[in-house]
């Protein structure tokens, strides 16, 4: 009985596990990236804001073979988080997919996960 339940307990523990396994990388050019700040009044004298929050994010337009993907980075610093070197345009990185969110690989160490915003066609140069 408790040999049953412990094979019980593997088998459910490896189901994710196995499905989790990771897209492969795919070779991608960079078209752009976009700095985007939203501010939000923190503070106001009479109507007029005096403080505000600023939130940084990034937006990166990528071409894979004849698909356009957009996807948003919030880098975890604030306001001024850095972004990684080899994010220039024209570049070619290394990416992967994963439902809704694309991960960057670094040259250093170690991937950035980004939100998709978009995807469409590419359109012939």
């Amino acid at each position: 009985m408790k040999l049953r339940n412990l094979l019980l307990a593997a088998a459910i523990f490896a189901i994710p596990v196995a499905r989790a396994a990771d897209a492969p990388y795919q070779t991608a050019t960079l078209l752009n990236v976009q700095q985007q700040v939203q501010r939000t009044p923190r503070s106001w004298v009479w109507n007029t804001p005096v403080t505000f929050d600023e939130l940084v994010s990034y937006e990166l337009s990528f071409r894979i073979g004849n698909t356009n993907y957009t996807s948003e980075y919030i880098p975890n610093v604030q306001p001024d988080g850095p972004i990684p070197t080899e994010w220039k345009s024209g570049n070619q990185l290394d990416i992967r997919i994963q439902k809704h969110a694309l991960f960057v690989k670094l040259s250093y160490d170690g991937e950035i996960e980004t939100h998709i915003t978009g995807r469409h066609a590419a359109k012939n140069p």
